[in-house]
Order: structure tokens, then sequence, then C-alpha cells
């Protein structure tokens, strides 16, 4: 019963933790967004690409974007996670949660139609796409 107790109110303890601690706007490059938050010897920093104007690059039958996170101002690679956004048909897309090549400095992700129908960078942001990134690391 006390490991259950000392577990709750480890947990507690570190969701207010987060809570309180206010994100600080930084500047990324190519007009990204990114947002830092310092818990402990953690840091959590988050973002996205531009929707409208991502910088999509063609690949066979879909597209990938480098996403740059060097303003949240990693030390070691952190662990990250992403999703895809955007105005229409980003539902029908796989690959928008798939990491590749992370460093501190960014990372990253391939997408293409499920149906492995042909997707532009133009049509990419003609839908508004965009990758959400989160990263926890030092």
């Amino acid at each position: 019963m006390k490991t259950k107790q000392f577990i709750a109110s480890t947990l507690t303890l570190f969701a207010t933790t987060v809570l309180c601690f206010p994100l600080v706007q930084s500047t990324v490059a190519q007009a990204q967004t990114s947002n830092t938050s310092i818990v402990g010897i953690t840091k959590i920093a988050a973002g996205s690409t531009t929707p409208g104007a991502t910088n999509w690059q063609p690949y066979t039958n879909g597209i990938y974007v480098d996403v740059d996170t060097s303003g949240a101002n990693f030390t070691s690679t952190p662990k990250y996670v992403t999703s895809i956004g955007g105005d229409g048909y980003h539902w029908q897309t796989t690959g928008g949660s798939a990491i590749y090549y992370p460093t501190p400095i960014g990372f990253r992700v391939y997408v293409r139609f499920s149906d492995n129908a042909t997707i532009s960078p133009a049509l990419a942001n003609q839908y508004r796409w965009y990758i959400n990134w989160i990263g926890i690391g030092q």
C-alpha cells in the first residue's frame, strides 16, 4: 500500500511541477515554432513546422521533411514524438509519427498516402500539412 501511495504522490508532484513551469517561446529556423520547459534536469520542448509553408521534399510516392529542433538547445538526442496536422486528407496518410535520423538538432519524417497515391510537396502545402513535435531530453 505504501508503494502505491509513493507512486501516486510522485506522479502528482511531477504533474504539478510540469504544469507550474511557464513555457518559453524560442525562435527556430524555417519559421517553425518551439516551446521549451525545463523540469529538473529533463527538458521538454515542443514545436511544429509551418502550415502551408513546410519544406516538404519529394520522395518516391511520398514526401519528407527535415524538422529543425535546434531552438530547443538539446545537448543530446532527445526522445521525439510527432503527429501530422493539416486542413484536409492528412487522415489518409501514414508515416507522420515515424521518426528517422534523430539528433539533438532535428529529425526526418516521411509521409505518404496509405493507398500509395502520389503526393507532392505542393499538394501537401495546399492542404496545409505540418508536423507537430515534442522532444524530451537534456
